[in-house]
């Protein structure tokens, strides 16, 4: 982040440490810190105002990672296909689609929620874009989205429940 010009703030509550680790692994949770950063990374290439924010904490007594970036929203096709296949938007930097699917293997073996949370900025094609874990035993995949419309016209899953800002 610092090479690309991109703020960075990490939100970690002193005594998270072993909320996190009575409920991960340490080599799940690198692999979902490095999945997500990576992809907030990349989508925030280019963008003057990037950011790139990562928490961990408790939300209503559950452990939370969530990780916000302002700048290249997901693809309609990567939300379609999160968890059935690979699928990148970025194979011209050497993305391979599996980032997304570890998350997806992840959430599935904790019954956790994702939640993929995009609000339009002010500035011209910039998403404000959050991508949560919620350890719930849920097992939920929730989109909630400015792109509403656009996303219930072309997201065919019985297992995702996308709601508007509106």
């Amino acid at each position: 982040a610092l090479k690309e010009n991109i703020q960075f703030q990490l939100i970690l509550p002193d005594d998270i440490a072993t909320t996190i680790i009575n409920i991960l692994s340490e080599e799940d949770l690198t692999l979902i810190l490095s999945e997500l950063l990576e992809n907030a990374l990349y989508a925030s290439l280019g963008n003057p105002n990037a950011n790139i924010q990562v928490h961990l904490g408790m939300h209503d007594e559950m452990l939370t990672i969530k990780v916000s970036n302002i700048g290249k929203g997901f693809e309609i096709d990567t939300l379609q296909n999160i968890g059935i296949s690979k699928h990148t938007s970025h194979q011209d930097t050497g993305g391979s689609g599996t980032g997304m699917m570890d998350i997806w293997k992840l959430k599935e073996r904790y019954h956790a929620t994702l939640i993929i949370d995009e609000t339009f900025t002010n500035l011209e094609a910039s998403l404000h874009t959050s991508i949560s874990l919620l350890f719930n035993q849920k097992n939920h995949y929730i989109i909630y989205s400015d792109r509403y419309k656009d996303l219930i016209k072309s997201i065919n899953r019985p297992d995702v429940l996308i709601l508007s800002k509106e």
